[in-house]
């Protein structure tokens, strides 16, 4: 089964021009392989701005909009009627899938994770999981496989405290999301794909002989389930919105935007690559087409407290930092909400 994935940041640009519309469907159209992939995953962060993003039904509507004109293109592209599977969003991190065949799939569920300050949905996950049949003629839902994606925004900044508070997100999202199933992500029997603005950041600026060197995702694959196609593009974060390739100096570039899977443990037709065209965000998108095959890589179930190791062991004085940190962000975003509300109701 080929299987088409896109993530993207959008800045919380909204799309309420048609200009900034148009410019994402056509760059979505442009990461497209030439044959047509049996289902293609969008993933979106920052969405909608903070503000918008606690109106669920303005976001809702903002998604359809997108959404359509991502299926349009698509579809003329190909020549062919893709449909919508399945639609889901909490705050502005939002995650579809469009399929050639929407009768080859079956039992849709969602689930999402707020990661947010004071548990709000500005960072977390949002997933959809899929049975589909490997053989058409196949009516036996025994021997259907699965698909599992997640659209992930994990904690942002740069330094060791919200390096582990990265990895505290993603902890909870691999063992907390509930699919209703009796399994969080990571599930027997099935293909699961985790993409996203994962935020992990370099330690320095320039070329280095060692990728692994100088990534903190790197640091921390050895703990996950999960693997990632070789990087072959320049970094994904942080660029002067209109710029193709001007990053801006207060942050060291990096590579912010990544598309994990299973390890499959064989040769896999795969394309790994970047958007540098799309200017509209101070991230670029990050595709990946990857053929997959029936059997599902064997993976062993975890209980919920196996990531804990993704969590580094800090000291008490680094573990004092984290909490005063959350404190005051939280109290500044409660009283950024306070101020809100009197500005809209008086």
């Amino acid at each position: 089964m080929r299987i088409h994935l896109l993530t993207f940041n959008c800045g919380k640009n909204e799309f309420r021009d048609n200009t900034a519309l148009e410019k994402l469907s056509k760059s979505v159209k442009n990461s497209l392989p030439d044959d047509a992939p049996e289902i293609v995953a969008i993933a979106f962060q920052e969405l909608t701005s903070i503000k918008t993003s606690f109106d669920y039904n303005l976001v809702h509507e903002i998604l359809l909009d997108v959404n359509d004109a991502i299926v349009q293109q698509v579809s003329e592209h190909y020549q062919v009627t893709y449909h919508t599977l399945g639609l889901t969003h909490n705050g502005a991190i939002s995650l579809s899938l469009l399929v050639l065949r929407p009768s080859r799939f079956h039992d849709i569920r969602t689930s999402y994770l707020p990661r947010g300050v004071a548990f709000s949905s500005l960072k977390g996950g949002v997933g959809i999981r899929v049975a589909y049949k490997s053989q058409v003629t196949n009516n036996d839902d025994e021997n259907d496989k699965e698909l599992t994606f997640v659209s992930c925004h994990l904690n942002a900044n740069e330094g060791e405290v919200n390096f582990n508070r990265r990895n505290q997100d993603l902890n909870k999202i691999l063992s907390e999301m509930d699919f209703s199933d009796q399994y969080s992500v990571l599930k027997p029997n099935s293909h699961i794909f985790l993409l996203g603005d994962l935020n992990y950041r370099c330690s320095k600026v320039g070329e280095v002989e060692n990728f692994s060197d100088i990534d903190e995702l790197e640091k921390v694959k050895d703990d996950l389930d999960l693997t990632e196609a070789p990087i072959h593009f320049a970094q994904t974060y942080k660029y002067i919105i209109g710029t193709q390739n001007t990053f801006r100096s207060n942050r060291i570039p990096s590579w912010c935007d990544r598309i994990l899977f299973l390890n499959y443990h064989e040769d896999l037709q795969l394309e790994y690559n970047s958007l540098p065209e799309l200017t509209i965000s101070d991230h670029k998108p990050v595709y990946l087409t990857i053929t997959v095959p029936d059997t599902v890589p064997f993976i062993i179930y975890r209980k919920p407290t196996y990531y804990g190791s993704l969590v580094k062991t800090v000291s008490k004085a680094t573990d004092t930092i984290i909490r005063v940190s959350m404190i005051k962000k939280t109290y500044l975003f409660l009283l950024a909400l306070a101020g809100l509300y009197y500005v809209t109701y008086g």
